[in-house]
């Protein structure tokens, strides 16, 4: 059984931070720019990660990005663009 607080936390989670899209309908996220310690990095578009498991796919299994679109935050599949290891498991400064 559900209840309205189960309802809105299921919301959020598939709302992106980066740019307030929902994860589920947005082509792309608007985000242009990760910082790491005033650092600034170009996000990984997707179908440009170095990790080739997903060069097939038109759309991020994950996040439902569109092939050359950013990913939302909390994706599984986006890489960091500094180590590009998975950007949820990195440990880059800052991240």
């Amino acid at each position: 059984m559900h209840d309205k607080n189960s309802k809105k936390l299921f919301f959020k989670a598939n709302i992106c931070w980066r740019c307030n899209g929902d994860r589920q309908f947005t082509t792309t996220c608007n985000c242009s720019t990760i910082v790491y310690h005033d650092e600034k990095y170009q996000p990984i578009k997707f179908g440009d990660e170095k990790n080739t498991d997903y060069k097939d796919l038109e759309r991020c299994c994950d996040c439902n990005v569109v092939k050359g679109g950013f990913h939302h935050s909390g994706c599984e599949v986006e890489e960091c663009p500094k180590c590009n290891n998975p950007i949820l498991i990195c440990r880059c400064p800052g991240n």
